[in-house]
């Protein structure tokens, strides 16, 4: 350190030389010059710590990043599992197929049997967008035929004809759909085929221990080779990387991307994970890391193997530009200390100008940041609630700046739905909405901090929902607490802006790291919510069923419903939907979804019933963008009401419509005639009227009610003697100035100038 400061000395000596009045450097020049080598010294050890510290964030990252994208790949491949489980058992537990199952041999009855059984299974089709699948079949190895909604035919025929497969592994096939080498695995389809196909899996499952009990039965499906491998899109290999699945017998069950490896099992089932995330490995002379992540389905868990190196190629194209700013950015202090020691040899009578002015900036940006703290808040928040802050660090920090305490305090996540109430013939209301039918989002957070309390951590995972997250002290943590808020929040949201508002409460938590799971449950719980149960807390959810009540006959009565206008019946059909299903049954989640998008599949068939037309294409519009809404118990009974009332206003609104013309062009001239009267008259909102005349003789009522009385007017004018003064009472203005102001907009001239240019009678 001190001979880099005799060479900042000798340099600085050598750059005042010119100086009038060089002499000796003063202690004060010579600490300078010290404390500036000092901070060249720790700018240069802060460089390579923090390119050590680069390295090491950089490869943590990369593997918790591969790691959160191996969890999600497989959450979504046992939610495809899961599914396939569920349609097995809703086959099994047709009345159909069960009959036709129990056949042993061929017969005329048999085939009468598969032809209806065939038409049930048509039933499921959509089943196959949603899963990973190509086709499935059933087997009934004691007839040994195939059936599915689209075949039915021997297994020999299906296995050569249909499917075109080597003819000398048609045993061995057959005893693949008996369940000999095993159920509920994957099985390569490659060692069957003659040439490849899309299919990549055969995975079969044994009918038997759903409902049929007894009677040996199948379910194979061919798993399409491109939706299978959709579901691990994002995951990158990086060339050689690869994904296996090991089940719980040790064996292999399938591999993704392993470019023709001859892999053991063994080789994954030894690694000691132990506490850490990831293990290494060589392979063909490679250095490999691997992932592992188990599946809640089958026993499977799966490996993910990328090649080490992969997670510093990230810093290799920076590592020569990192270095070489390190360098410059040396040279680059070793010149500016030389060249800011020789300028502080000048009187600094300018410091105090610029301390001032850095304390004003630095007041400026304190008030900026009080300014933005609220959206920081419900910022840190949302990241709390979808479980996006992984280190302890980040956490303490999160904890301290939304002010939470450390100890002894409970969180919730409380998830809440707002729909507009489009079934109250309510009064003019202040509306919370914009006019691009948009939430004022300032405005609702305003009522919900005044009934859910300050601060309010906030986010809108999506239009018209919001998640907040709530703490309480341990031992006051009562949800009751919420739920009365909560009710007092849509009792207000009701009455004041005719808006139905839903909550689900997630469970408390006393760990905070683990609110993310709470934000979940409450996101489930808001799916069982109805007009009845508006606020439902997670733990109150009942979840012994595993199969949901939705009968084939209720879909076609629900449509025959809607299309007869019976709104009633409509509303009686939803009630045992909400009895057998949020009552009698406690459906999870997936079920729960599955009934709903059943429920609107439903509802789609009603829809393309009804012909779009000049008086109901805006409402369709309207009707239509509900479908791509969240899907609720609640949305899909409010879809269902309004094609219901569309089919019904069909044959009502023009003979309604007509009578309302009538009253207008009779009581025109009274003053009190508008949009209330005519609602208390007819009965009917004023919104709706308003949409509905509107609709129908394309202009508003207002302009249709003034040309009426502007064409009486003319009229009076041409045809009488009527005094101008009594003119604009005989025609419903309590105003002249403003029956002028109408009078003219309409003609052009003024009441005065149309009688001054009438005809005289003599004329």
């Amino acid at each position: 350190m001190k001979r880099l400061s005799k060479i900042f000395t000798n340099a600085l000596s050598k750059s005042l030389g010119s100086l009038p009045d060089k002499g000796r450097l003063t202690p004060f020049i010579r600490q300078l010059i010290l404390s500036y080598s000092l901070i060249l010294v720790l700018m240069f050890v802060l460089g390579i710590g923090l390119y050590s510290f680069s390295i090491t964030s950089v490869d943590d990252r990369f593997w918790g990043e591969n790691q959160a994208l191996l969890e999600q790949s497989v959450s979504s491949l046992d939610s495809s599992l899961s599914l396939m489980d569920t349609l097995c058992s809703q086959i099994s537990r047709t009345a159909t197929v069960h009959r036709l199952v129990s056949y042993q041999e061929y017969s005329p009855e048999f085939i009468y049997a598969a032809y209806q059984a065939q038409q049930d299974l048509t039933l499921f089709i959509p089943n196959e967008f949603i899963l990973p699948i190509r086709s499935y079949f059933i087997y009934m190895p004691g007839t040994d035929y195939i059936l599915s909604y689209s075949q039915f035919k021997s297994s020999e025929t299906f296995y050569l004809h249909e499917e075109h497969m080597q003819e000398d592994k048609l045993d061995s096939w057959r005893s693949l759909l008996k369940g000999e080498y095993g159920f509920r695995k994957f099985h390569a389809a490659c060692d069957y085929q003659v040439n490849p196909s899309r299919v990549l899996y055969y995975y079969v499952t044994d009918l038997s221990t759903y409902s049929l009990s007894g009677t040996r039965a199948s379910i194979c499906f061919s798993i399409d080779k491109d939706r299978f491998l959709e579901l691990f899109r994002n995951i990158s290999f990086y060339e050689s990387g690869f994904l296996c699945a090991v089940d719980g017998d040790g064996e292999i069950a399938f591999t993704v991307n392993d470019n023709g490896r001859s892999l053991s099992a063994d080789t994954f089932t030894s690694l000691d994970f132990q506490d850490r995330s990831t293990c290494s490995l060589r392979l063909d002379g490679q250095r490999m890391t691997v992932l592992s992540c188990a599946g809640t389905l089958n026993g499977l868990t799966y490996y993910l193997v990328l090649p080490t190196k992969a997670a510093s190629g990230f810093l290799r194209n920076y590592q020569l530009i990192y270095g070489l700013m390190v360098f410059v950015a040396l040279f680059a202090g070793l010149f500016l200390s030389l060249f800011f020691s020789q300028r502080n040899l000048r009187p600094v009578s300018l410091l105090n100008d610029q301390l001032m002015d850095m304390t004003q900036n630095n007041e400026t940006l304190k008030e900026t940041l009080d300014q933005q703290r609220p959206h920081l808040q419900n910022a840190y928040a949302r990241r709390l609630m979808l479980g996006q802050i992984h280190s302890s660090d980040e956490l303490d920090y999160v904890r301290s700046y939304l002010g939470f305490p450390e100890q002894d305090q409970r969180y919730y996540v409380l998830y809440m739905l707002i729909y507009e109430n489009e079934y109250i013939n309510a009064p003019e209301q202040e509306s919370l909405f914009t006019a691009s039918d948009q939430v004022d989002y300032e405005k609702i957070q305003e009522i919900f901090k005044a009934f859910l309390g300050e601060p309010l951590y906030i986010f809108s995972p999506e239009e018209r929902a919001y998640a907040v997250l709530l703490h309480m002290p341990l031992g006051s943590d009562d949800p009751m607490e919420i739920q009365d808020k909560v009710l007092r929040l849509h009792n207000y949201l009701l009455e004041n802006y005719s808006i139905w508002l839903y909550g689900g409460l997630g469970n408390g938590k006393t760990y905070l790291e683990t609110i993310w799971r709470s934000y979940d449950q409450a996101l489930e719980a808001i799916n069982y919510t109805n007009k009845n149960y508006i606020f439902l807390p997670y733990q109150m959810i009942r979840k012994d069923s595993g199969s949901y009540y939705y009968p084939v006959d209720f879909q076609n009565r629900m449509v025959s419903c809607i299309t007869s206008g019976a709104d009633e019946q409509l509303t009686s059909l939803f009630e045992i939907i909400r009895q057998e299903n949020l009552e009698y049954r406690s459906l999870p989640n997936n079920l729960m979804e599955y009934l709903l998008s059943d429920i609107r599949n439903t509802l789609f068939r009603a829809r393309n019933l009804i012909r779009p037309n000049e008086q109901n294409t805006e409402r369709l519009e309207t009707i239509d963008a509900l479908f791509g809404k969240k899907m609720s118990m609640q949305l899909m009974e409010d879809i269902a009401h309004s094609l219901c009332k569309l089919n019904l206003a069909s044959s009502d609104e023009s003979q309604l419509i007509k009578e309302i013309r009538k009253f207008i062009d009779e009581k025109f001239a009274d003053p009190s005639l508008g949009l209330t009267r005519i609602s208390d008259q007819f009965h009917i909102s004023e919104s709706y009227f308003s949409h509905l005349f509107k609709e129908t003789y394309q202009q508003n009522f207002s302009n249709y009610l003034e040309n009426v009385r502007m064409e009486e007017a003319s009229r009076l004018i041409r045809e009488t003697d009527i005094s101008l003064n009594e003119l604009y009472l005989a025609v419903g203005y309590n105003n002249a100035n403003t029956f002028r102001r109408a009078f003219k907009k309409i003609f052009g001239i003024t009441p005065s100038a149309m009688r001054e240019n009438k005809p005289s009678k003599e004329a």
